[in-house]
């Protein structure tokens, strides 16, 4: 089961990794498009358009990664004052309520993103992007998320209530 868990943190780091690439494509493309239009007084004209669809795969990629780190926010009230014992349960509880959110919504952006695949959905722009490219980091994203939500209530039901 370790491995499994390992595996999972491994795909969350890569999810980081893929984010952290968006958001150096994203200043790129801002630096180009500035560039271009003090140099040459005109546009990219798809600076705008991708950098939208980079900053919804920085997040979306993230979130795993995001969640293993414990940088979601969290509010503490209730679980400091908890015994361990009732501590792993609420995690597990919550945890899983997550997970089921989570999932519900990976269902809905599959579906959204394969539509706009088999309709030929295109951005109305200069580019007419295909709308599944830069969708396909929704359900991407969300499925890292179910298995790093999976992977944390499976630790918590491993955990003792004793460590």
């Amino acid at each position: 089961m370790r491995r499994i868990l390992a595996i999972v943190e491994g795909l969350s780091k890569a999810g980081a990794l893929l984010s952290v690439l968006a958001m150096s494509a994203i200043v790129l493309l801002i630096l180009v498009e500035i560039f271009v239009r003090a140099v040459f007084d005109s546009s990219t004209q798809v600076a705008s358009e991708y950098s939208g669809y980079l900053m919804v795969a920085l997040c979306l990629l993230g979130f795993a990664y995001t969640f293993h780190e414990k940088a979601f926010i969290r509010i503490g009230l209730l679980l400091p004052r908890l015994s361990k014992a009732w501590n792993r349960r609420f995690e597990i509880v919550a945890g899983l309520f997550g997970l089921a959110i989570t999932g519900y919504a990976l269902t809905y952006a599959v579906s959204m993103t394969y539509e706009s695949w088999a309709l030929g959905m295109q951005a109305d722009t200069m580019a007419e992007t295909p709308f599944w490219i830069p969708q396909l980091a929704v359900p991407l994203g969300l499925a890292l998320l179910c298995l790093q939500l999976a992977a944390f209530v499976a630790d918590r039901l491993l955990k003792r209530d004793d460590s």
